[in-house]
C-alpha cells in the first residue's frame, strides 16, 4: 500500500447501473480508468481528462440520465478519492474537466489555481513531468542538473502565461527540444519566451520532439536559442520549426554545417542541399564504348596539385570527456576566418566533436580521429566549403602553420585553388608560416 493512502480500492462512477469510470487513488494524484463495456476491462485516461468526461456525457445521453446529476456523482466520487490520495480536489464548484485534470496532475492542479482554464489532454512526452508534486521536481526530471532557480520559476510561469487561456504547454515542449543543447540562462529564456499560445492540435508528438532533440545538437546551442524563440514569436515560424527538422533528418550527414540565423534562411538552404544531394547521387548515364577502331581522344592533362602528405592526429592526454556534444573552442586568431569567404569557397569552423563526425563522413577521411587534439588545442581544423558542399579540410597547428591540406579521400589539393585559399589565410593573420 502506498504512504499515506488508506485504501487503495477504486471508487467508481456508474450510470443506469453500468460502471463508467474507475479513480484509482495513488500518492498524490488520482489515475482514472475507463471501463470498457461488455468485457469489464479498463483502459487508463488520465491523460485525457476530456475522454473522461464525454464518456461521463455519453452515457447520460444514451441512458437518458440528466447529466448534472452524473458530474455531481463524477464530483462525489473524486473528491472522495483525492483525499484518500492527498490529491487537488477543491470546494469550490469548478468544472469536471478541471477537476479530473488537477487531481490527476499536480502542475496542472496549480496551474488551475493561478488562474490558467483546463486542458482536455496531456501529451506524453509531458506526463511524468506534469505528474511530480511541485515545479523543482518537474524542472529536475525534464532539465537534470540545469533545473537551476531560474529554470524552475521560468518552468513554473510558462504553464500560466495569459490568464484565462488553458495551461500552455508550448514552451515546454521548445525547452524539451533544446534541452540538450541549451544552458541554463538559455532554457530560462526559451520558458517564458513570448508570443502566441499554441492549441492543443499544434503540439508536437512524441516522436517529433525526439527528432527535433537529435538535430539541435547538430544546431549547438546559439543557433538553437534562435530557431526556438523564432518559432515560439510567430505561428508560421513553428511550422517552420517542424520542417526544418524533417529536412536536417533526411539530410543526415550531407546537412550544411553553416547555417544561417533565420528559419526562412535555413528553410531555403535545406532545400537547396536536398535538391545538390539528389542530382549528385543520380546514377550518371551509361556511356557507349567506342568501337576499337575509333581513334580516341587525346586525354586532357590533368591540373598541377600540391599534395601535403597524411598524418595521424597529434597525441594528448585530454582530461575532457569526448562526446558528440562536446564543444571545440577556438583561438581569436583562428575565429577570423569562420565565415568567410573567397573565390567561391566559404571556410567554417567546427563548433562541436559532433561536426568533426559529420565531416569525416562527408570527407570519406580519419578527421573524426582528431577530436581529442581539437578539444585539446592541438589542432586547429578548417572546414572549406564549394557549393555548400566540403571541398577541402585544412589542420593548422597550435604555431600557426599548415599540418595537413587535403581533399575528399585524403586527395591533393588544385593548385590554383590551394593558392587561392592560403592568400585568403594570410590575408587574415591566421597563418604566419605556410607548411609546419
Amino acid at each position: 500500500m502506498a504512504r499515506g493512502l488508506t485504501t487503495t480500492e477504486p471508487a467508481t462512477v456508474a450510470v443506469d447501473g453500468r460502471d463508467i469510470l474507475r479513480l484509482v487513488p495513488e500518492t498524490g494524484r488520482v489515475r482514472v480508468d475507463l471501463v470498457m463495456p461488455g468485457i469489464g476491462r479498463s483502459v487508463e485516461v488520465t491523460g485525457a481528462p476530456g475522454t473522461a468526461v464525454h464518456a461521463l456525457d455519453d452515457a447520460a445521453t444514451r441512458g437518458g440520465t440528466n447529466p448534472s446529476r452524473v458530474h455531481a456523482a463524477a464530483r462525489r466520487a473524486l473528491s472522495a478519492t483525492a483525499e484518500i490520495a492527498g490529491a487537488w480536489c477543491p470546494d469550490t464548484e469548478t468544472t469536471l474537466l478541471t477537476l479530473f485534470g488537477g487531481a490527476s496532475y499536480p502542475l496542472l492542479a496549480a496551474a488551475y489555481e493561478a488562474g490558467a482554464g483546463p486542458i482536455r489532454s496531456v501529451p506524453r512526452w509531458s506526463d511524468a513531468i506534469l505528474a511530480e508534486p511541485d515545479p523543482r521536481h518537474a524542472a529536475r526530471l525534464a532539465f537534470g542538473q540545469k533545473a537551476t532557480r531560474p529554470v524552475v520559476a521560468a518552468f513554473a510561469r510558462s504553464l500560466v502565461r495569459v490568464e484565462p487561456a488553458p495551461v500552455d504547454l508550448s514552451r515546454l515542449a521548445l525547452a524539451l527540444i533544446g534541452g540538450d543543447v541549451l544552458e541554463p540562462d538559455q532554457l530560462a529564456t526559451v520558458l517564458p519566451a513570448a508570443g502566441p499560445s499554441w492549441p492543443d492540435r499544434s503540439l508536437p508528438a512524441p516522436r517529433q520532439l525526439e527528432r527535433a532533440r537529435a538535430v539541435t545538437k547538430r544546431w549547438g546551442p546559439e543557433r538553437t536559442l534562435g530557431y526556438l524563440l523564432q518559432a515560439a514569436a510567430d505561428d508560421a515560424a513553428r511550422r517552420l520549426l517542424i520542417e526544418c527538422v524533417d529536412h536536417a533528418i533526411d539530410l543526415q550527414f550531407h546537412a550544411p554545417i553553416h547555417l544561417p540565423a533565420g528559419l526562412e534562411d535555413l528553410r531555403a538552404v535545406y532545400l537547396l542541399q536536398i535538391r545538390s544531394t539528389a542530382e549528385t547521387s543520380r546514377a550518371a548515364p551509361r556511356r557507349r564504348r567506342a568501337p576499337r577502331h575509333a581513334t580516341r581522344p587525346a586525354r586532357t592533362e590533368q591540373r598541377d596539385r600540391v599534395d601535403y602528405g597524411q598524418l595521424l592526429a597529434p597525441r594528448v592526454r585530454s582530461l575532457t570527456p569526448i562526446t558528440a556534444s562536446t564543444p571545440i573552442r577556438h583561438p581569436g586568431w583562428l575565429r577570423n576566418v569562420d565565415g568567410s569567404s573567397v573565390g567561391g569557397f566559404t571556410f567554417v569552423l567546427p563548433g562541436t566533436c559532433g561536426d568533426l563526425e559529420r565531416w569525416s563522413q562527408a570527407m570519406a577521411n580519419c578527421l573524426d580521429t582528431f577530436k581529442s587534439a581539437a578539444v585539446e588545442g592541438a589542432s586547429h581544423l578548417v572546414g572549406i566549403l564549394a557549393d555548400g558542399r566540403h571541398r577541402y579540410v585544412l589542420e593548422v597547428g597550435p604555431d600557426r602553420a599548415i599540418r595537413q591540406f587535403s581533399g575528399r579521400a585524403n586527395r591533393p589539393v588544385v593548385r590554383s585553388d590551394h593558392d587561392e585559399i592560403i592568400a585568403h589565410l594570410r590575408s587574415r593573420s591566421v597563418l604566419q608560416r605556410p607548411i609546419a
